[in-house]
């Protein structure tokens, strides 16, 4: 083989090797994993397995692309403590036992769950009885346009943020067009407090849980470099 021949020859193999790299590292937190001739290619979204929402009638899985070595989607035996999720979960399945039902928080699996906590804060057991407070209500953070065009669905995204009952239902988007979420409490059992950064200001919001609305919104100081 000519030495023409052999560079030729070489560099097919090396174009070869970088267009596979490229496929292999192109997936989407939107569910796509990379394109042909410019359409994104789905991955299958499967459903994660069911655990029991402590003191409650509930079961919650995920509907996620994550997967464990089981093949059966991705683990939320934490998420009660730590209210944490990742840009791989596009929706949640809730049963209802004493109904024997199940049925999806979201209609589509197009939108990327970016984190679910519930309030109030699960915390250490009555010492009598050994009884946790349930959750009554889930803080969700959604992300459901690619806003910063990079082909992905994350939290440098503008984020959506919605409430719902223990149960799922009542789903609620409360807050739109939010860049950061900086902080939240509940302040009391019908009250939850959200800080959080918008277009380059701060504000406070005051969530009334049971009408599912923001009944206040106060916009924040900078607390920045300007600060006096």
């Amino acid at each position: 083989m000519s030495k023409r021949y052999a560079l030729v020859f070489f560099l097919g193999i090396l174009l070869v090797m970088v267009t596979a790299a490229c496929v292999g590292s192109s997936r989407s937190a939107d569910g796509s994993s990379g394109a042909v001739n410019g359409t994104p290619v789905a991955v299958a979204k499967v459903l994660g397995s069911f655990y029991p929402i402590e003191g409650t009638h509930y079961q919650l899985a995920t509907i996620s692309t994550s997967q464990n070595e089981s093949g059966r989607g991705y683990d939320l035996s934490n998420l009660f403590s730590y209210g944490r999720s990742d840009y791989s979960v596009y929706n949640y399945v809730f049963l209802d036992v004493d109904t024997e039902t199940a049925y999806a928080l979201l209609p589509t699996n197009d939108n990327a769950v970016l984190s679910i906590q519930g309030y109030p804060t699960p915390g250490p057991a009555e010492p009598v009885s050994g009884e946790k407070t349930p959750v009554a209500w889930w803080l969700y953070t959604l992300v459901k346009q690619d806003t910063n065009q990079d082909d992905q669905l994350s939290y440098l995204d503008k984020q959506t943020l919605a409430i719902s009952d223990v149960g799922g239902k009542g789903y609620t988007e409360i807050i739109p067009n939010v860049d950061q979420v900086l902080g939240n409490v509940l302040k009391d059992e019908t009250i939850l407090l959200i800080i959080y950064r918008s277009d380059h200001k701060n504000y406070l919001a005051h969530i009334d849980l049971p009408g599912r609305v923001v009944t206040k919104t106060t916009e924040l100081p900078d607390f920045g470099v300007n600060i006096k």
